[in-house]
C-alpha cells in the first residue's frame, strides 16, 4: 500500500485514492471571472462546480460558495446538487495552495488516507480533491472529484488575491 505525504494509508484504484472518481481527470477550468469573483470547473455537461465570493449582505456572511451539480443519468434527468461555504483558508487548503491540516478533518485523513480534509467540505490527497467528502469513487457517487491542475490553482490564487483573501 502506498502512503500519502503525511504517512496515512491510502487505498488506490488506477493510481488515485479509492474514494475519488477517475472522471476527476476530465475536469478543467471553464471560466475565471475576476469581476464577478467566479470560477467554474467542469467536464462538459456531466459535472460542474462554480465557486463564487459570498457578498456580505448580513454581518459575518463572508467566504466562498462552492455549488456543484453532477448529472448521473441524462435520460431520466437524475443527478445530485450540493452547496458548501468555504473560508479563504478553506479554499486555499482544498486547492493545494496551503497544506495546513484542519484539526476537525484530522480523523478523515486518518480514516480514508488524505493530506487534508474538513468534514462536510472537502478531502484531498495530493491533487485528488473530493467535495464535500470521500465517496465510493464509482458512478453514482454524489461527490464531485477534481484533479487539480496548475491552471485551477492559478485561478483560485488570482481570485483570492483580487478579493483580498
Amino acid at each position: 500500500m502506498k502512503k500519502s505525504t503525511q504517512e496515512n494509508e491510502v487505498m488506490f484504484r488506477m493510481g488515485c485514492p479509492i474514494w475519488w472518481h477517475f472522471h476527476g481527470f476530465k475536469m478543467h477550468l471553464e471560466r475565471l471571472d475576476l469581476d464577478k469573483k467566479l470560477i467554474v470547473i467542469s467536464n462538459g455537461d456531466v459535472a460542474r462546480i462554480s465557486i463564487t465570493k459570498i457578498s456580505g449582505v448580513f454581518q459575518g456572511n463572508h467566504g466562498w460558495c462552492a455549488e456543484w451539480e453532477i448529472t448521473q443519468n441524462k435520460l431520466y434527468n437524475e443527478g445530485v446538487k450540493g452547496k458548501i461555504r468555504l473560508t479563504d483558508d478553506g479554499l486555499k487548503i482544498a486547492f493545494g495552495l496551503s497544506q495546513r491540516l484542519n484539526e476537525p478533518g484530522k480523523f478523515l485523513c486518518e480514516r480514508f488516507g488524505a493530506d487534508v480534509a474538513d468534514q462536510g467540505k472537502y478531502i484531498r490527497w495530493e491533487d485528488c480533491l473530493n467535495i464535500p467528502g470521500p465517496g465510493n469513487g464509482l458512478d453514482g457517487d454524489p461527490n464531485i472529484s477534481i484533479c487539480i491542475d496548475k491552471e485551477m490553482k492559478s485561478a483560485v490564487q488570482q481570485l483570492l488575491e483580487q478579493s483580498g483573501g
